[in-house]
Formats: structure tokens, sequence, C-alpha cells
């Protein structure tokens, strides 16, 4: 029900009612405007959600991938011919020397 029809169904007498159309028209417009304002917040907030819901994903992804690469290197740098792989790689700068 909006508010024309409340407050035609709430007066008696139409000619009697203290608020006038134009004044009704208003409050609707406004509230109108309110609503396409919240419509397009909720939007935004969805688009939000979902550009998070994708870089939580990605985020996974890649710290699943780090976590392998560490064992890799975790396991390589205890065997003999790792500690020697890894030494011949920092000669060769294809590694950092503090790493």
């Amino acid at each position: 029900m909006n508010l024309n029809e409340y407050l035609n169904h709430n007066t008696l007498n139409s000619s009697r009612n203290p608020v006038s159309q134009n004044k009704i028209n208003e409050l609707e417009k406004i509230i109108q405007s309110k609503n396409n304002e919240i419509l397009a917040r909720l939007a935004s907030e969805e688009e939000l959600l979902e550009n998070y819901k994708g870089f939580k994903h990605e985020y996974n992804r890649l710290e699943a991938k780090y976590v392998n690469i560490s064992k890799k290197y975790e396991l390589l740098s205890k065997s003999k011919l790792g500690k020697l792989t890894l030494l011949y790689w920092k000669f060769r700068k294809r590694i950092p020397q503090d790493f």
C-alpha cells in the first residue's frame, strides 16, 4: 500500500485532508530516490563481495603453491646432492646469496 492509498483509506473525505496531493507526491519521490540509493549501494556491496571471494580464492591458490615450493626447497636443501645444487645455483647467481 503506497502513501496515497493509505491516506485515502484513512480519511473520510479527501477534501478535508490537511496534507496536499503535492506533498504526498513529493514524499513519494523522496522515498523512491532513497530506495534507488539503497539498491545502488546493495549492488556495489555485492560486487565488492564477489571481488573479495575471487581474491580470497587467488590468495589460497598462491599460498598452496608457496607451501609446495617451500617443501621442495627444504627437501632439496637437506639432501647431499641438493646442497651441491644450491651452492651451484648461488655461484651462478640464479638465487640470491642470502636465500
